[in-house]
């Protein structure tokens, strides 16, 4: 890893609650319970650094906590893809964990706290790492992901949608169920779960134009499909997947092959989908 540039955010949702009360032992520390985002960096030289993103879940006792990850990314070499926190400790004003083969202590930054800043060094690294992280808000809007390239599908055609909550910030909430719902089932059904997690599948029934609609912790966010029948003027069959050009113009594809990879994550597609618009829209 030395020698090459590395930056990266590590992100972090941990459950610490703001407010200061009486726990027990060490009384006035804060309570651990609401998400909270991460970010550190890790310089081991000139061009050298690192760092890794994920989410966290804390769980306390009085003065201690531990922590699972709920999702992490990145690499440092140090930090686990999974496990958890340990030797945890809260006190009036400040935090220290382990995570990995790396340790943390940091300073709480207001009367919140809202949020805190400190250091990190790792046992199998020279150099010392900085972090900070401040709370995670309740959601503030949602919204599709994961589109297709074009919103019309063929009769028999699916495709994949996923929703995703973010706070004022523009930092993912985990956790709340996604409702999903189609204006018109008989031109264009939703299936649940899908890829990714909290997706749905959406599938042409017959030609028309319906909406999809996410919904959770009192958002929506929707798309307008249009369900077409197509008549090919010309087919073409490659290795692994075979295009059509229709009468109107447009190009569509199905099976596997680079195309279908780099629109649908390489699953091969027993339905033509739209793969070069050329028709008006």
């Amino acid at each position: 890893m030395h020698g090459c540039r590395r930056l990266a955010a590590f992100a972090v949702a941990a459950v610490i609650a703001a407010c200061r009360e009486d726990v027990g032992p060490g009384a006035g520390v804060p309570t651990i319970g609401g998400e909270w985002v991460f970010n550190q960096l890790l310089v081991l030289g000139p061009e050298d650094e690192c760092g890794a993103s994920g989410y966290l879940v804390f769980s306390q006792t009085a003065t201690s906590f531990t922590a699972a990850v709920a999702s992490q990314g990145g690499a440092c070499g140090v930090i686990p893809a999974a496990g958890v926190v340990q030797d945890g400790r809260l006190s009036q004003s400040g935090i220290t964990f382990s995570f990995g083969l790396c340790r943390y202590a940091g300073t709480f930054q207001g009367a919140g706290p809202d949020s805190v800043a400190g250091t990190f060094s790792c046992s199998t690294l020279t150099g010392t790492g900085t972090w900070s992280a401040g709370r995670l808000g309740p959601a503030a809007s949602l919204t599709l992901t994961n589109w297709p390239n074009h919103q019309r599908i063929v009769v028999g055609g699916t495709v994949s949608l996923g929703a995703v909550l973010r706070d004022a910030a523009g930092h993912t909430v985990f956790g709340p169920p996604v409702a999903w719902s189609s204006d018109d089932p008989t031109v264009l059904s939703v299936m649940g779960p899908s890829t990714p997690p909290g997706g749905v599948s959406v599938t042409g029934v017959r030609t028309g134009s319906a909406k999809v609609t996410a919904t959770s912790s009192g958002f929506s966010a929707s798309a307008r499909f249009t369900v077409t029948q197509v008549r090919f003027a010309s087919v073409s069959a490659g290795w692994t997947g075979t295009c059509g050009v229709a009468v109107a113009g447009d190009a569509y594809c199905w099976g596997g092959g680079p195309l279908g990879d780099s629109i649908f994550g390489g699953a091969p597609r027993l339905c033509p989908y739209l793969a070069v618009s050329r028709s008006p829209r």
